[in-house]
């Protein structure tokens, strides 16, 4: 077989006149923060120095600029190392001697400290060539700590593993691969609450793709990676170089997480069960894609998948998900032959008509089994035998709805197999609305005893198999015929660090007993810090923080905690960043308030040491996690809110409020919206399991009775309740064992994918004048789906079970 490798010039070559201008933090002269400048200072904050060529001016010796400003010959540093002349590197990160501070300070002087090589290590600020929807930082780099090559010519695996490890043994956090192309030959583990992150372009954007993955690894079942709960892939293109259009090698899952029962080297397979994510990737030409518990693990559980903004070429098999419990989330998977047919010629591209011609012949996109409540908004395949196959599941029957699916050009775009689909009842089973189902035999083929229900959605094709007659086709015409996304989701500007953890504040932390000793004034004299200095990132980093009082975050400042993925705390592993929280009284301020404009929390934790709930009614109140208080842009991201009386409360004119995987379990209110514009929540997720297994801090008694907790949750709880408020956007949100999913009083709602299970009331309440469209709901036992008091209200696809 001839020599695939990829030419690493011609792929970093691809980089030039790339910009990130639409990504880029504000630049200015700042002064220094207060934290420890060890006097070399490297601008990690994105404020430009005068004289290291990140002025944004053009460089003309051929090296990559940070800011994304192209060079004139479209030349980039393929080394990873800091230049020594002053030009960044391709990697986005600053350079040794440009005086970058990663400690947050930001020098105005330009090279005018004299040990400018000392202030470069993580965790540290990047600035990655191509936009993303957060402030990157890392923790580590497989390139300057690590020696990953990232010219493609040496094997990468050995030091990404490495990094991946140090990572897990140090509590978790973020390893960061720059732009460049790596080899890798054998299966990489990313271990539980690390995330493995590179620098990615939207493939639907350009064809430069960012950081590289030559995946070179032997043809069989083994995985490139493997992934751990409360762990992830971010950012990354994967490339097969020894791939054959013709004849396809049968490569494992590019992507995959194997859920209970599989230990990934870390002592039990319990640290593995939850949350495990895959963001922001691209296959050019995987054979197998992701799988989650595919054969032969599928006997295992997992819950809490997240697999979002996925696209590529998967030959045989692009996504397959078996046995996920409460309960998985999948948005914007796109499978199709032009990725790979459409790459540059260093990827080796084939003709489209023979990718097409044994896909149509052998290929399956999306695969499920036993998953139960999942909820599937904007997935798209084209050219495969099978668009979206439903399988006999090891455990229960496939229940789940699905929004804007787009399937075409293939044999059949939706099939069932026996015993497929739960059947308990012809309201329950299988939703879909607002989609596209082509197939030249069937658009649906329905062979299992269970309901399949298509609202609105073009149908090209018949509907057969042995259960066609419980296919529901209804086209009324009136549901909406979009979801309004956050165009632009809020984040800070000033891209400075303040590692609270470190000198001046030297935030005490500890993991593995409870803390003592109180951090609260050393975590605000940073947030202080950073809003005073017009912005910043107040960095936690992994360990228990005990907060006795509470935290404010100012305008333009975000609190960020270890992780760049959803996390949870999980029978006996609670690594990460924790907020030990003692302040009780619910009329106290929250545990953080979001006070400025653009300010928000990212990445952690909230616990509450004494609220084990182990007897009836001995909860204890306490003031909100998070308050945003009346303040725009506010966001809160990738919080667990594990066992909390309030969750998240939005006052009077936080508008434009951004709430995304936000999860855990309360007692009387997990979100709550007051009189606001305009606001997203999405992907938010509360079920008392997150209070039942908080055994991992080292309290007892714990919890010896969850019905206590079930019952008072069913009484008082709201997974979201809505007042006076207008444009609010809900997607893909689930609740066990609360008193209502939705509660919304004089307010303009649109929902999307709801699901509630064992609710006290109803999944959705209407009421005071509110104007709201439901589209998929899923409600188990409790009330009604859509409970109308007053308003005006439209509901499609409604399914329930009792």
């Amino acid at each position: 077989m001839r020599d695939k490798t990829v030419p690493i010039v011609l792929l970093l070559g691809l980089l030039m006149g790339v910009g990130c201008a639409e990504d880029s933090p504000t630049e200015e002269g700042v002064t220094d923060a207060g934290s420890a400048d060890a006097g070399g200072d490297a601008d990690s904050d994105g404020d430009a120095d005068a004289d290291a060529d990140m002025d944004g001016d053009s460089d003309t010796d051929g090296d990559a600029d940070t800011d994304g400003d192209a060079d004139t010959d479209g030349d980039a540093d393929t080394d990873g190392d800091a230049d020594t002349d002053g030009d960044a590197d391709s990697d986005g990160d600053a350079d040794s001697d440009s005086d970058a501070d990663s400690d947050s300070d930001a020098d105005s002087d330009s090279d005018t400290d004299s040990d400018s090589d000392s202030d470069t290590t993580p965790p540290l600020i990047v600035h990655p060539v191509y936009p993303t929807d957060d402030v990157v930082l890392i923790d580590y780099h497989v390139v300057s700590q690590y020696g990953a090559d990232n010219t493609g010519n040496d094997d990468a695996s050995a030091a990404i593993q490495q990094a991946l490890n140090d990572c897990y043994k140090d509590g978790g956090g973020t390893v960061w691969m720059p732009v460049g192309a790596y080899r890798v030959s054998a299966t990489v583990t990313i271990p539980p609450f690390c995330t493995l992150r590179g620098d990615w372009q939207d493939p639907d954007v350009g064809t430069e793709y960012g950081t590289i993955v030559q995946a070179e690894i032997a043809q069989g079942s083994a995985p490139l990676f493997l992934i751990g709960g409360s762990a992830g892939v971010m950012g990354l293109t994967v490339f097969y170089p020894n791939q054959n259009a013709d004849n396809p090698v049968e490569y494992g899952w590019t992507f995959e997480i194997r859920g209970y029962g599989d230990d990934l080297g870390t002592g039990s397979g319990n640290y593995n069960y939850h949350a495990s994510s895959v963001i922001n990737v691209t296959m050019l030409n995987s054979y197998r894609g992701i799988g989650v518990n595919a054969p032969p693990y599928e006997e295992d559980v997992h819950e809490l998948s997240r697999v979002e903004n996925v696209k590529g070429t998967a030959l045989y098999r692009g996504l397959d998900a078996r046995n996920c419990a409460d309960v998985g989330m999948w948005r914007a998977i796109k499978f199709n032959n032009g990725y790979w047919a459409d790459a540059p010629s260093a990827f080796d591209p084939p003709e489209r008509a023979t990718l097409d011609a044994w896909t149509r012949a052998n290929g399956e996109a999306f695969v499920f089994a036993d998953v139960e409540w999942d909820s599937f908004y904007n997935i798209a395949a084209e050219d495969y035998k099978i668009g979206i196959h439903l399988v006999d599941g090891a455990r229960i029957a496939f229940a789940g709805q699905f929004a804007w699916v787009r399937i075409t050009d293939t044999d059949v775009a939706l099939t069932a197999d026996v015993n497929s689909i739960d059947d308990r009842t012809s309201a329950w089973g299988v939703a879909v609305i607002r989609s596209v189902l082509e197939g030249s035999s069937n658009a649906v083929e329905n062979n299992s005893t269970g309901y399949i229900h298509v609202t609105d959605s073009t149908l090209t094709g018949g509907i057969g198999g042995s259960g066609s007659g419980q296919v529901d086709v209804l086209n009324p015409g009136n549901s909406p015929t979009s979801y309004t996304e956050c165009d632009s989701i809020p984040k800070i500007t000033r891209w400075t660090l303040y590692n609270a953890s470190q000198a001046p504040y030297n935030a005490p932390a500890i993991i593995g007993s409870l803390p003592t000793n109180d951090a609260t004034a050393a975590i605000q004299q940073a947030l202080t810090d950073a809003g005073n200095d017009g912005g910043g990132l107040v960095y936690l980093p992994p360990g228990w923080y005990r907060i006795n009082s509470n935290l404010t975050v100012p305008a333009n400042v975000e609190l960020r905690g270890f992780s760049s993925v959803l996390h949870r705390s999980q029978s006996g592993l609670s690594n990460g960043t924790v907020l030990f929280a003692y302040e009780e009284g619910a009329s106290n301020p929250a545990l953080v308030t979001l006070a400025g404009d653009t300010a928000g929390v990212r990445g952690l934790r909230a616990f509450y040491p004494n609220n084990s709930f182990d007897s009836s009614n001995n909860w204890v109140e306490y003031p909100p996690a998070v308050r945003i208080d009346g303040v725009t842009d506010a966001y809160v991201v990738n919080v667990a809110v594990e066992n909390g009386y309030r969750g998240v409360v939005a006052e009077a004119g936080s508008d434009g409020h951004f709430l995304k995987n936000v999860v855990g379990a309360t007692t009387h209110g997990f979100i709550r919206i007051w009189s606001c514009s305009e606001g997203w929540i999405e992907d938010c997720h509360s079920n008392p399991n997150f209070w039942m297994r908080l055994n991992g801090y080292g309290i007892t008694p714990w919890m010896s009775d969850p019905t206590h907790l079930w019952n008072v949750r069913k009484e008082y709880d709201r997974l979201i309740h809505i007042d006076d408020a207008a444009n609010e956007h809900l997607l893909n949100n689930f609740s066990y064992a609360a008193h209502h999913g939705a509660h919304l009083y004089n307010a303009t709602v649109e929902i999307v994918n709801i699901g509630t299970d064992n609710v006290g009331g109803n999944s959705v309440v209407v009421d005071g004048g509110s104007t709201v469209s439901v589209m998929n709901s899923m409600r188990y036992n409790g009330g009604a789906n859509v409970h109308h008091m007053s308003g005006a209200v439209t509901s499609f696809n409604e399914m329930n079970l009792d």
